[in-house]
């Protein structure tokens, strides 16, 4: 299972009960920026997106993918959490959302 989580603004005591559930429920958790501590307190293992965007190409969304299915596989439940809203503001959550 892939959960793309909208964090809504990015200041972390905003955010619904809904996202939180979800990134309860990852075992794996890849967010722009890793060392917030929350994260790492909702769940056991927080990785980097890593620098993307609009820049992105098919092959960087590609390799990316790969990453959260193969750690799916391996551990269970994924989430992608970006800042607003991640199929308006994020073209990585139209990508994977795709790819899924």
């Amino acid at each position: 299972m892939v959960y793309l989580v909208g964090l809504g603004i990015p200041e972390i005591k905003a955010i619904s009960g809904q996202a939180l559930d979800a990134l309860r429920a990852c075992k794996t958790l890849f967010v722009n920026d890793p060392s917030v501590k929350f994260f790492s307190e909702v769940c056991p293992d927080v990785r980097p997106i890593g620098d993307f965007g609009m820049g992105w190409d098919g092959k960087k969304m590609d390799a990316f993918s790969k990453k959260i299915f193969s750690a799916a596989r391996r551990s269970g439940p994924v989430g992608v959490a970006v800042y607003g809203h991640p199929m308006v503001y994020e073209p990585l959550g139209h990508f994977v959302l795709q790819a899924c």
